[in-house]
């Protein structure tokens, strides 16, 4: 319940400020990323879940914060410090059961991302975005789409 919430907080965040072609590319990625940071570091060890995409959201839109610092006030920004902080520490308390290197790569893609996706100057809410990243965020909702019909679909037939 708890990445649910998230996701709904943290997308609809990030889609108010930017567009929603950056949440379903955001999280893809990310939740990615996660995955191949979690085989990397602890290979033998079964993970499931999407906190490396709610990871991601968090890093673009601390990076966003970052950026533009008129977007967010000063309570805003130290609630995203905060979280971040307190999700870390909550990985190392509860390590045997919580993702940790699924949670940095996740939000180290989100940094990048948001590093990357997020132009310096000129930035206004609700900003335009090309064509092509336009597309590319649909593809993204598509494939996280189509990997959920399968993950239900395979848990309902087993």
């Amino acid at each position: 319940m708890f990445n649910i919430g998230a996701l709904f907080v943290l997308g609809k965040l990030i889609e108010v400020i930017t567009h929603r072609a950056y949440v379903p590319l955001v999280f893809l990625i990310s939740a990615l990323s996660g995955s191949v940071f979690s085989l990397l570091f602890i290979p033998d060890v079964p993970s499931v879940g999407a906190s490396g995409g709610i990871m991601g959201l968090l890093g673009f839109l601390f990076i966003l914060g970052r950026k533009h610092k008129h977007l967010f006030p000063a309570a805003h920004q130290q609630m995203l410090i905060k979280g971040t902080i307190y999700t870390f520490l909550a990985g190392l308390l509860a390590y045997q059961v919580i993702d940790n290197p699924a949670h940095l790569g996740g939000f180290l893609a989100g940094v990048l991302l948001g590093w990357k996706l997020i132009p310096h100057r000129q930035f206004r809410i609700g900003m335009v975005v090309s064509r092509p990243l336009k597309i590319i965020g649909m593809i993204s909702a598509g494939i996280i789409a189509i990997a959920s019909f399968f993950t239900i679909y395979k848990m309902v037939i087993s």
